[in-house]
């Protein structure tokens, strides 16, 4: 009695790349923070590429030089601001500056249209506490404005 695996089922690739295409759904990345989903992949993913741009661009104003590896200056590098204690219109404006760099260097596609920051501090910690708002848009993709709200802590 002989078998043969040629016709014993599909591979995963293939049940994979069926699974997709009966879906129509295009992944464009991993979702932040990570959560688990068993529908396409291990963790969630993006399937719209402007909540995409979105985390990445959370995440690339939260990296501080130095966290990327093999790529120094990737980031805003906002920890060494928190550092400082100032507050006012001056760290507001070297704040928007770092942003307004690192967009322009990592993500040019992106539109920053309002930057708001406000610095408290957290008196059980000792720490510097940065709440940042972010208006943007990508042209390039649709006319929405986005609101990106959060918090940006030195530890």
């Amino acid at each position: 009695m002989s078998f043969k695996f040629k016709s014993s089922g599909k591979t995963a690739t293939e049940i994979k790349n069926t699974s997709v295409q009966q879906n129509k759904v295009t992944l464009y990345g991993l979702k932040f923070p990570f959560e688990f989903d068993d529908k396409f992949t291990f963790l969630k993913c993006n399937t719209n590429s402007m909540d995409q741009i979105t985390d990445d661009l959370k995440l690339l104003i939260m990296t501080n030089y130095g966290e990327r590896l093999g790529i120094y200056d990737y980031g805003a590098n906002l920890k060494e601001l928190l550092t400082e204690n100032s507050s006012g219109s001056p760290f507001n404006d070297a704040a928007a500056e770092k942003i307004y760099n690192a967009v322009s260097k990592w993500m040019p596609f992106v539109n920053l249209l309002d930057l708001n920051t406000e610095v408290t501090r957290d008196s059980k910690y000792a720490t510097s506490v940065l709440n940042l708002k972010i208006d943007f848009s990508v042209p390039q993709i649709s006319n929405e404005t986005r609101t990106l709200n959060f918090i940006v802590k030195l530890f």
